[in-house]
């Protein structure tokens, strides 16, 4: 026992023993430093200081993220990203992912189409951490996407009506404009910011095929479409601002109506391929029957 006395010369008294099995893991878990009177997280690549909201060093991988500061904590946005190691943000945060949505995430993560497709989104180094139905789900992706520099945010809903699910292009992680009301002006150069929602009510099988939906028919297409535009404004065929760079701004956020018609096509071949591979990795064929109808009724 150890005691203090204040100014009014009331003696307070501590027990020491409590002090040592002090809960020492705070802000996302992460266990708190402090030898030699500091006040810092662990992350594991490197130390931060929740005073002032910033890393005490250089990250890791500065190089390649060469337009943010290297001391600011998930790109300034830690309502939008994570930084669960210290080493960079994550790009693909399936954290408003409940219940079937999870199982949903795991069915994808299971198949090499299922990763492919969620790879266009991540950093080189991200891992996807999660628990689906009581069994750890982790993948770490090897590659940088080719959308790194946006951010996929991954939901479960149960505001749906006449649909299971939906995805969303804005010009920016600030959630205010969509890209189909993109102006002159937008700036799309640090990434945009797409939202993937899936009813949350929906059973496992219906969750699983609607994310491969959204993924497939809609956000890896908005992808390509984006990929397109920053290909048009780095040779100069495109320049930013002009009614051209508007219009194809909106295309990306009004393009519903164009991937069901390549769905309809049969031009989406890794969604068919990925509902083959699940198929074959839980011995059934629901998958596959579910793209099918999915052809046939946007035919």
């Amino acid at each position: 026992m150890s005691g203090m006395r204040c100014a009014e010369g009331v003696e307070v008294w501590q027990d020491m023993r409590l002090d040592q099995h002090r809960n020492r893991h705070t802000y996302n878990g992460k266990p708190a430093q402090t030898e030699m009177g500091w006040d810092w997280l662990n992350y594991g690549a490197r130390y931060y200081d929740p005073v002032v909201g910033r890393w005490n060093s250089v990250d890791p991988l500065a190089a390649l993220m060469p337009s943010c500061s290297p001391y600011a904590y998930a790109f300034n946005s830690p309502l939008l990203y994570t930084d669960p190691s210290g080493m960079a943000p994550e790009t693909i945060d399936p954290s408003r992912l409940t219940g079937s949505g999870l199982q949903a995430l795991a069915n994808m993560l299971a198949t090499p189409e299922g990763r492919a497709s969620l790879a266009t989104f991540a950093r080189k180094g991200e891992t996807l951490l999660f628990s689906a139905n009581g069994k750890t789900v982790n993948h770490t992706f090897t590659e940088e996407g080719s959308r790194a520099k946006d951010n996929l945010v991954l939901a479960s809903s149960d505001a749906f009506m006449n649909s299971q699910g939906a995805s969303r292009a804005y010009t920016d992680d600030s959630w205010s404009t969509q890209l189909k009301d993109a102006s002159p002006i937008t700036d799309i150069s640090g990434g945009v910011a797409l939202l993937v929602q899936i009813d949350s009510r929906l059973g496992e099988e219906s969750a699983t095929h609607t994310l491969m939906h959204e993924m497939e028919v809609h956000a890896n297409q908005d992808a390509i479409r984006l990929n397109n535009i920053d290909s048009g404004i780095n040779s100069g065929s495109l320049k930013v601002g002009s009614k051209d760079y508007t219009t194809q701004l909106r295309a990306v956020g009004n393009s519903a109506s164009g991937d069901h018609s390549k769905l309809a096509r049969g031009e989406l071949q890794r969604y068919s391929n990925m509902s083959k591979s699940l198929d074959k990795a839980k011995s059934t064929t629901i998958y596959s029957k579910q793209y099918q109808y999915d052809v046939r009724i946007h035919k």
